[in-house]
Order: structure tokens, then C-alpha cells, then sequence
């Protein structure tokens, strides 16, 4: 039996408190916080878009468009920029991670 989903915005809030806690440190601490999450994401970010390449090409845009139905999957494609999946109409995510440096190429 499947485990029910967790809830996105409790998700989403979880992660917004831990950036508040980081913003809250001394700033080499705080840069060296932010630098290590912006490291993350690039590496998630490319894992998404490897696993989304790799949908669209072996199943098809439909797929791909019925993952970007679930609300936390959608918000993690738009966080990495993979928009495409997202339904028109919709949202930005929910989540902004304001004071993570931004990486090259994204």
C-alpha cells in the first residue's frame, strides 16, 4: 500500500524556515550555507532534467505533462526552470529561494 503524499505547502514551509534560519547566521557562515544549497539544487536541477529528457523521449510529452499535475513535482520542475512541464496558466512556484546565489546557465 502506498504512503499518502506529504503535504506540499508544509513541505515548502519547512524549507522556507531553514533559509530564515540560515539568513540568520553570521554572514561566512550564512555564504558558505547558501553556496553548499545553491550546489544542491544545480544537482538536483540537472537530475530533473536529465529524468524529464528521458520521459519526453521514451513516453512522450503526455507523461510528462501528467507529472507536472502534482503540485509538488511542478513546483520542483519550475524551481530548476523546467517550465515546459508546467500547465498553462499556472502559478509561480510557491517556494522562492531568495538569497541563494544563482548559478551559470540556469
Amino acid at each position: 500500500m502506498a504512503e499518502p503524499a506529504a503535504d506540499t505547502a508544509a513541505l515548502l514551509d519547512g524549507v522556507d524556515a531553514a533559509l530564515g534560519r540560515v539568513e540568520a547566521l553570521p554572514p561566512d557562515c550564512r555564504e558558505t550555507a547558501l553556496d553548499a544549497v545553491s550546489e544542491l539544487l544545480a544537482l538536483y536541477g540537472e537530475g530533473w532534467r536529465r529524468a524529464m529528457r528521458l520521459v519526453r523521449e521514451r513516453s512522450g510529452p503526455n507523461v510528462a505533462a501528467r507529472l507536472a499535475d502534482d503540485d509538488l513535482i511542478r513546483h520542483l520542475l519550475a524551481i530548476h526552470g523546467l517550465d515546459g512541464a508546467r500547465p498553462a496558466g499556472d502559478p509561480a512556484p510557491l517556494v522562492q529561494l531568495e538569497g541563494v546565489p544563482a548559478r551559470a546557465g540556469q
